[in-house]
């Protein structure tokens, strides 16, 4: 199974001007080690929490809780979880908006 985003970059604006990079055209795989990067703004959040939500229900996991904005980049384990679509958040706890879709595939 492979973890696919619908485009080569995602703009979230949980995060105001946020702008998340995807993964390789390779895709991602469920359980595997994944380093995350960003390109900030000013006016961004100093800190946000990166979460993965299934597309298609309320099932949603915490990435990482805390992820510092200046860092550009952050590593860690994605859950195993089934084919599907899933949306990368990156969620500032003062706003949230619609995210961008992620596809798991066999």
């Amino acid at each position: 199974m492979k973890l696919f985003l619908s485009s080569l970059f995602l703009v979230v604006s949980a995060a105001n001007a946020l702008v998340l990079y995807g993964p390789p055209p390779s895709g991602w795989a469920p359980g595997k080690t994944v380093t995350e990067r960003w390109q900030s703004q000013s006016g961004d959040p100093a800190r946000f929490t990166l979460t993965l939500q299934a597309y298609d229900s309320e099932q949603s996991y915490a990435l990482v809780a805390v992820v510092e904005t200046s860092a550009g980049s952050v590593t860690f384990a994605l859950p195993d979880v089934n084919a599907g679509e899933y949306v990368l958040n990156a969620v500032n706890v003062t706003l949230v908006s619609p995210p961008p879709v992620i596809y798991l595939v066999n």
